[in-house]
């Protein structure tokens, strides 16, 4: 259900966000974090609310909405995420990473945003075709977050609870 939710999100950015683009840039310039909100805002109407029961939340989509300082979140602006997308490969034990080459086992991976793709890197243009994910890893007492990018079509999805504190 996951996977087929997030194609659906991906078809629905596929369809309006040049729309979208336009109107903000005829009333509000090139300002960039309005189409952070408009995406943060459709993630939790579209995806989150769909898969998620009342006052459970995901980590947020992207970049985020910035809106109010503290929160990246457009609704419930005071909540923590309780859940997060997680990366798992459809078909094989590794897939290719778009950004170094590398074939990678994508299965400890979390979900970041649906991405476009070209020249050798990733942007916020249709087609989104393809899917943002973060690798987290320690080293040397520090975290360190490593972007991975790869084909929708080469990717499953399933949501994680995360720990409370």
């Amino acid at each position: 259900m996951i996977s087929q939710l997030l194609n659906f999100y991906r078809l629905y950015l596929d369809a309006n966000i040049d729309n979208v683009r336009l109107l903000i840039e005829e009333n509000r310039g090139a300002d960039t974090n309005y189409i952070y909100n408009w995406l943060q805002a459709s993630w939790e109407l579209l995806v989150e609310r769909m898969i998620l029961q009342p006052k459970n939340y995901l980590e947020v989509y992207g970049e985020g909405a910035d809106l109010y300082g503290s929160s990246s979140r457009i609704s419930f602006s005071d909540s923590l995420p309780t859940h997060r997308i997680r990366c798992k490969s459809k078909h094989s034990p590794t897939v290719k990473d778009l950004l170094s080459g590398e074939y990678i086992n994508p299965n400890d991976l979390f979900f970041e945003e649906l991405v476009g793709f070209s020249d050798g890197y990733y942007n916020i243009q249709p087609p989104f075709n393809f899917v943002l994910c973060k690798g987290i890893t320690s080293k040397d007492n520090k975290v360190l977050s490593t972007d991975y990018v790869f084909r929708f079509e080469e990717l499953d999805f399933w949501v994680e609870l995360l720990q409370a504190d």
